[in-house]
């Protein structure tokens, strides 16, 4: 089986799937990770991680051995031991500075594809993300440049993350169940409790995430309006509904802040108690097999189960570790589909634009327009009818602040110029 596709598409589509962003999946992950160069970087990574969880389970044993040196005052034993250490360090250094390069490579040249993509997507003829009014929802440029860097940055370690956590289990699951069973059990019991218990307790964070997001986009853009049509708003008087309006939006983004400040707090009382039970449980578990009368297991058997121990209870804890990265991510790609969506004009209402063809009889036509006052205190004007024809140009005239910027945008916001 091709090695990017059992190891990286399939996982990270589950993961698009889960969170209910197929759309960026097809868009701006699975075309770019078809390519070759992409390809040849994961094959590398898989090995590089191969190398890292063989180097973890040596090191292990290698623990083992001079605990046992120090133990029996066998100096010799405990020279050869810290040769063998240097050597494996010394390998150990050299895959670790590879794997990051690589990594770090790879997200670079997946963000800078995806971005590229998405400007297409948004830029191409027909779409309506490129009016005005579909700016001010969609937030094109929150979305090519902070949503997709985001997505990017976290998806890799989170693929990866997974895959060698994965790996990671299995290999000290075996190494530990050798040495007690019972042990083993305990471990597992242990971390899944906590995992259960962290995700319910954040479960509402990746919809609190992105409704931050929204809330402080609508803040921003009240802002923006308001100066755009300052000298608008000073001669119509619309100065304090338009303040009003502001503090609104900003009391809106400050509830959804409050409330994912106590959902954190939640989040981080669970999880310092779970880090405190967990950090003791290995010696917990160890003890009754380590100090019975009848045990024949010796100190390094004891430290080797302990680390193996902290190996499982860790890779069980991929979840609770990641917890944070995890919401941030499914609120970016759910940021990115509704970009997407609102990129495609089939996609229904998101996408559609008014039509303008500049070869056919009519090239704009604007029938009965009323337009309120910036701040929302009556009409700017109203029963706004024209026909503009390919070739024809319209003047819109007026005195200060009469509203001509603030018609003209409108137009723009409705059809495609």
């Amino acid at each position: 089986m091709d090695i990017a596709n059992a190891v990286v598409a399939k996982p990270i589509k589950y993961l698009f799937r889960r969170a209910g962003a197929e759309l960026v999946y097809n868009k701006l992950v699975a075309p770019y990770f078809a390519q070759k160069s992409p390809r040849r970087a994961i094959a590398g990574l898989v090995a590089l991680n191969a190398a890292t969880l063989g180097g973890g389970v040596a090191f292990n044993y290698l623990g083992r051995d001079i605990i046992n040196s120090f133990a029996t005052k066998d100096f010799s034993s405990f020279s050869r031991n810290m040769v063998r250490f240097g050597i494996f360090s010394v390998g150990m250094i050299a895959v670790n500075v590879a794997q990051s390069h690589i990594a770090n490579r790879l997200r670079l040249s997946w963000g800078n594809w995806a971005k590229e993509r998405a400007i297409r997507e948004w830029l191409s003829p027909g779409n309506r993300a490129g009016s005005s009014a579909a700016k001010a929802e969609l937030q094109p440029e929150q979305r090519i440049t902070n949503d997709i860097s985001n997505l990017v940055q976290a998806s890799e370690p989170l693929t990866f993350g997974l895959a060698q956590n994965a790996a990671n289990f299995g290999a000290f699951s075996l190494v530990l169940f050798n040495l007690s069973p019972a042990v083993y059990a305990g471990t597992l019991a242990v971390g899944a409790i906590g995992t259960w218990a962290l995700h319910r307790a954040g479960k509402k964070l990746t919809a609190l995430n992105h409704q931050e997001a929204e809330t402080q986009n609508a803040y921003r853009n009240a802002v923006g309006d308001a100066n755009t049509h300052t000298e608008s708003i000073a001669l119509w008087g619309g100065e304090a509904a338009t303040q009003q309006s502001i503090l609104a939006r900003l009391e809106d983004a400050n509830a959804v802040s409050k409330k994912i400040i106590g959902t954190q707090a939640a989040l981080t009382a669970i999880r310092s108690a779970y880090n405190h039970v967990a950090s003791v449980a290995p010696h917990l578990l160890i003890a009754p097999a380590y100090f019975k009368p009848e045990s024949t297991m010796n100190v390094g058997d004891a430290m080797l189960s302990t680390s193996a121990t902290f190996n499982v209870r860790n890779s069980l804890d991929w979840y609770s570790q990641n917890q944070n990265t995890i919401v941030q991510w499914k609120a970016c790609a759910k940021r990115l589909t509704a970009f997407l969506q609102g990129c495609d004009p089939s996609s229904g209402p998101a996408g559609q634009t008014p039509s303008y063809d500049p070869e056919g009889p009519l090239g704009l036509s604007v029938k009965n327009l009323a337009l309120k006052k910036p701040g929302g205190s009556g009409l700017l004007c109203r029963d706004i009818s024209f026909d503009l024809k390919p070739g024809n140009r319209l003047v819109v005239l007026g005195e200060s602040g009469a509203g001509e910027k603030h018609f003209i945008p409108h137009i723009e916001g409705n059809i495609a110029l």
